[in-house]
């Protein structure tokens, strides 16, 4: 019973994550304390967009090899050098994802970009 209470607590969590990536701009900018739900509030509407966003680029990171599948100092390097470009391209993916959500909220209620 609680096994299953906890998974239920956890998707629920990663799902509530998933409408917060507009959260830290919005609190950034804003003079005001912004509360997680005026977020979640104000993207109704892109909120599909956002789950499977999220979950894409969480997934992108597993693109790469793990580094102890390297039996040379140059595949070492190549991997290094690819996880690097990925957990950039991740990186950008993520800022992208918060500025739109941020950019759709403020559309949605004008009080966060105070």
């Amino acid at each position: 019973m609680t096994i299953s209470t906890v998974i239920a607590l956890l998707l629920i969590g990663l799902l509530f994550l998933a409408f917060l990536p507009a959260w830290p701009i919005a609190q950034a900018i804003s003079t005001h304390f912004v509360s997680p739900m005026q977020i979640v509030k104000a993207t109704k509407g892109y909120r599909w967009s956002l789950i499977l966003v999220f979950f894409a680029a969480s997934g992108v990171n597993k693109l790469v090899p793990d580094m102890s599948s390297a039996t040379n100092a140059g595949e070492a390097i190549a991997l290094a050098f690819c996880g690097t470009v990925v957990a950039a391209a991740t990186l950008v993916l993520t800022a992208s994802i918060a500025v739109t959500a941020w950019k759709f909220a403020v559309r949605r209620d004008a009080t966060l970009d105070q």
